[in-house]
């Protein structure tokens, strides 16, 4: 059955229904204040209409039984209205989801009575209205109580600790499995350990922050608000706020396949028309959602401090060392390298590192090399670049053979400049060349030139393999000896 073909019916059903209770108490809808004595008032009267809300919610499901619903819940809105008032807890996120869906199905003008009735939330029509109820009307007016901005379930004031401890467990496996109804479980979890241990209690604490961090994250900032204005909370880190939108994206990507919430069937309302002629229809207001994070532009808020475990390289290489004067051969080498990030603003960090190296040439010479550097890295997740300046000490010598037969780097400090280009082609591969020149005070070689060019393969967050080439230029006097070395290296990165 086509939504359209229920347009009409539906839209005289919500029309009746909005126009008796504007009638039946014109003053609670507008102003918020008491319902009028022919209202329904009664605990029994508000327990049904939140069964009528969450059967209506249950029909949303199938496209045949979606006018039906969206009738319960109208008739839900109708006596919660008059019970609880316009502006209370639930109400409002009731009456502002039954506008989007009215606006969302082409009914236009429905939507409009309906929203001038009070405030307005826009929230996404994947997350059920039933969620913000309290399970008390005291609680919706914003009361302290045990109830004051809980979910469904049977209420946290009835739960043990042990009880309450496996629905936040029971919460928390379902929302990262995308199922809205953990909410609720972490709701009525938080209400028995406040009732239970207090508001200030560790464990209280702990809920709250979570749940104030995850609806914030999903864009309920209002209700992120009331839990936050009922204690402390503790700040999540910008790494836990990207994992919540992250779960809230799987949250409304499995909701999708809700009658209102497919492309497919805002796509037939647009495209249908009750008349023969083609009619123009007001456009669907989008579903707001929490804000993707862009894996190329991403978005850190505020100063990060570094990690105090440094990313650590080991390597060995194996080539051949080509003088001017001596014997040319094979040398062999091990290195290792440790980096710390100091701190990060956005896409832009700084680094602290140094290392060593040490090796075997032919003619028995010892090949050494220690020396420490400052990086400014650029961040830009597809491509990174580290400028560094540093500075070491390192020589090759040793040995018993003459200099005129044997290529010598006297040991002498250093002090170095260069850079890292590199480019991430996925998760797991990454190709990056390293380029810096050295200036010592030696007479027989007194700049070098170190370049290494190579591919990460990285595996998960244990670290990657580097298979890399490194050129090694020793430049002498005009007209002095100097020597290249020439090495293939293999390494770990940890």
């Amino acid at each position: 059955m086509r939504i359209s073909c229920l347009a009409l019916p539906l839209a005289a059903l919500s029309l009746a229904l909005i126009s008796s209770t504007a009638h039946a108490a014109p003053s609670s809808t507008k102003e918020g204040a008491s319902p009028s004595s022919s209202s329904p008032s009664s605990a029994s009267d508000r327990s049904a209409a939140l069964r009528l809300l969450e059967q209506g919610e249950a029909l949303l499901n199938d496209e045949s039984t979606l006018a039906d619903g969206i009738a319960k819940m109208l008739e839900a809105y109708v006596i919660l209205e008059q019970t609880d008032g316009a502006e209370a807890r639930g109400v409002k996120e009731l009456r502002s989801w039954l506008v989007k869906a009215l606006d969302t199905l082409g009914m236009s003008e429905e939507a409009a009575e309906l929203r001038s009735r009070g405030p307005y939330v826009d929230h996404p029509l994947s997350v059920m209205p039933s969620t913000w109820f309290p399970s008390t009307p005291a609680a919706s007016a914003g009361g302290s109580g045990s109830a004051a901005a809980g979910g469904g379930g049977p209420g946290g004031a009835a739960m043990t600790y042990d009880e309450a401890a496996a629905a936040f467990e029971q919460g928390l496996t379902a929302l990262k499995a995308g199922n809205i109804e953990g909410l609720g479980q972490v709701i009525d979890a938080y209400e028995a350990v406040e009732i239970l241990n207090g508001a200030e209690s560790d464990d209280a604490i702990v809920v709250r922050s979570f749940l104030v961090a995850f609806l914030e994250a999903g864009g309920f900032n209002e209700e992120a608000a009331v839990f936050r204005s009922r204690g402390s909370v503790e700040e999540a880190s910008s790494d836990d706020t990207l994992l919540y939108q992250s779960i809230w994206l799987d949250i409304l990507e499995q909701q999708q396949s809700t009658p209102l919430g497919s492309k497919s069937l805002k796509g037939d309302i647009n495209s249908s028309s009750p008349s023969p002629s083609p009619q123009p229809t007001p456009s669907p207001q989008p579903e707001v959602e929490p804000e993707p994070v862009d894996p190329d532009r991403p978005n850190r808020p505020g100063v990060e401090a570094g990690s105090a475990t440094p990313a650590a390289l080991i390597d060995l290489g194996l080539g051949s060392f080509q003088p001017d004067l001596g014997r040319k051969g094979y040398m062999w080498n091990l290195g290792f390298e440790v980096e710390w990030t100091l701190f990060r603003v956005g896409l832009f960090g700084m680094q602290l590192g140094g290392g060593g190296r040490f090796g075997r040439n032919r003619d028995k010479r010892w090949e050494t090399d220690a020396y420490a550097a400052l990086g400014l890295d650029f961040d830009l997740r597809k491509v990174f670049i580290t400028p560094e300046f540093g500075g070491g000490y390192d020589g090759i010598a040793g040995g018993d053979t003459p200099l005129t037969e044997a290529m010598r780097v006297g040991h002498a400090p250093y002090y170095h400049f260069g850079g890292t280009l590199g480019f991430r082609l996925g998760d797991q591969l990454a190709l990056y060349g390293r380029a810096v020149r050295l200036n010592r005070d030696l007479p027989e070689i007194r700049n070098e030139l170190r370049i290494r060019g190579g591919i990460q393969w990285w595996f998960e967050d244990e670290g990657a393999v580097d298979f890399a080439f490194v050129f090694t230029g020793y430049e002498g006097p005009d007209e002095g000896p100097s020597a290249q070395l020439y090495t293939g290296n293999i390494g770990f990165r940890f």
